[in-house]
């Protein structure tokens, strides 16, 4: 089954080397509808550690207060508050806020815009921000200011979004990526693949020190750029939870997401 990224149209836009990914506008109804669909991969018992709880604990002490910006089914938030974190899990699809509060009502899960947070200022020790940033036509500047402000000076900022790895800006440089023109129709805008480089320089202007970037899901990167023959071969392996499936999967991420990881994350420091 191809994944929903792989099924949209994809334009690069040279003036600020991003991918833009069109056909599915990626708004709260959209969301509500996404989560309500996946709901069967959330259902309790949520993990009780994760990559996300694994990677704070690194950073930041017990009862440091973190939020998940975008949290969706808020597992994260989960694993957080049960790795001693006091998480908040902000998300703008209410139906989704909604449902969460009433499975799981232990969990601090409210709906809001972190374009505009009801936090106080310097108030959190920690930040996640997982594949959100990327999904805002106008931008991210709004939600990095917004970042900014709650942090506590020396908090932590986890980032991750789709990035233009070394083998996507090679296809781009060769032009083999369609061109995003003025009269581009951009309504039904789902998500960008953002320049790594660009992000940084912006979050570093806000006074926000770079800590540690990686790149993570190297198989899917291989998958989603390749030609279309090789693709649906890659996909059926993607899908699969067979042993052997499972193993090349670990062996290209772990080999090859410096040149093809589908995403990256920054970690920050306010400063």
């Amino acid at each position: 089954m191809k994944s929903l990224e792989d099924q949209m149209k994809r334009l690069y836009r040279q003036k600020d080397n991003v991918l833009v990914y069109l056909d599915q506008k990626a708004d709260s109804k959209f969301w509500d509808q996404q989560w309500e669909s996946n709901k069967t991969k959330f259902k309790k018992p949520f993990p009780k550690n994760s990559y996300v709880s694994d990677v704070t604990k690194k950073y930041l002490k017990k009862d440091s207060i973190v939020i998940e910006g975008g949290c969706g089914r808020a597992n994260h938030v989960y694993s957080l508050q049960n790795n001693n974190f006091k998480c908040i899990g902000i998300d703008f699809a209410e139906n989704t806020v909604n449902s969460i509060n009433k499975e799981y009502p232990d969990l601090d899960v409210r709906l809001g815009d972190i374009r505009k947070l009801d936090i106080d200022s310097d108030s959190i020790d920690g930040y996640w921000s997982l594949g959100v940033i990327e999904h805002f036509y106008d931008g991210y500047y709004e939600i990095a200011k917004e970042i900014k402000r709650v942090l506590k000076q020396g908090g932590y900022l986890f980032l991750t979004f789709p990035t233009m790895n070394y083998l996507r800006n090679t296809k781009a440089r060769f032009g083999i990526y369609e061109n995003l023109t003025p009269q581009t129709e951009v309504e039904n805008f789902y998500q960008y693949c953002l320049d790594s480089d660009e992000t940084i320089e912006y979050f570093e202007s806000l006074g926000m020190k770079l800590v540690k970037k990686s790149y993570m899901d190297g198989y899917k990167g291989l998958k989603d750029e390749s030609p279309e023959f090789l693709r649906k071969y890659l996909q059926l392996i993607y899908d699969s939870n067979h042993l052997f499936a499972k193993i090349v999967k670990y062996a290209i991420t772990k080999t090859m997401s410096w040149y093809c990881g589908h995403s990256c994350l920054i970690i920050f420091r306010k400063i």
